[in-house]
């Protein structure tokens, strides 16, 4: 007898319990994010590498779940959200487990840690980042409700004020980033430029999480405008 994952058995109550399944994955893999800077900022290279790995693992089985919902997925589904949109909410999703691994990746080639005030202030932005991710989960945990809503009444209401919340968890991290690149120009530029310029990468590579996260986010907004 053939057995079904454990994604495959979702299936048969809603594929928005397998979304969500998917997301919490992710969340996991951006909850990592916090404490590889703090083992980045004090030039721990073996737990950096060790949370790294974990990263990795993670980011995998996100993959893996990706991949098996999307074979899965039934060509016709019978509800409110097109098979199309559920798939675009599920590419976002997985994006931000990319970029955690981008960012892990480059992280196991610091060559030295931050200045002690670039350290606070990065690790300030990564909480930042990571709280929009766990926005954007928030979200996704509505989804089912949504749907057996209609994307109408009090829930649709609560779930329009989760994203007005995300967007502006999205524009905090984001300044706060946009000022960290101007401080490091201030206090590591006089001393070491190749280190602004991996930083500065460092900072690219980190404002696409949060970035990833509000697109799933601004695309359950287009459902509930429909």
């Amino acid at each position: 007898m053939d057995t079904l994952s454990p994604l495959q058995s979702l299936f048969g109550k809603s594929p928005f319990k397998a979304l969500q399944q998917h997301m919490r994955k992710v969340n996991e893999c951006a909850e990592q994010l916090p404490t590889l800077i703090d083992a980045v900022v004090a030039g721990d290279r073996n737990q950096v590498q060790a949370i790294a790995t974990r990263i990795q693992e993670l980011e995998k089985e996100a993959e893996t779940m990706e991949n098996d919902l999307f074979l899965h997925l039934p060509k016709s589904l019978f509800m409110a959200v097109d098979r199309r949109d559920l798939l675009v909410i599920l590419d976002f999703n997985d994006e931000v487990a990319d970029e955690c691994l981008r960012l892990a990746n480059r992280l196991l080639v610091a060559q030295h840690p931050p200045s002690t005030a670039v350290g606070e202030e990065l690790k300030d932005a990564t909480r930042k980042c990571l709280h929009v991710v766990q926005q954007s989960k928030r979200i996704m945990e509505e989804m089912d409700e949504l749907v057996e809503t209609g994307f109408a009444g009090r829930e649709a209401k609560l779930v329009m004020g989760l994203i007005e919340e995300l967007g502006a968890a999205r524009k905090d991290a984001e300044g706060t980033m946009q000022r960290l690149a101007g401080r490091l120009f201030e206090v590591e530029g006089a001393v070491a430029p190749l280190a602004v310029i991996y930083w500065s990468q460092v900072l690219d590579e980190l404002s696409r999480i949060p970035a990833a996260a509000d697109k799933a986010g601004s695309r359950v907004r287009l459902l509930l405008a429909r």
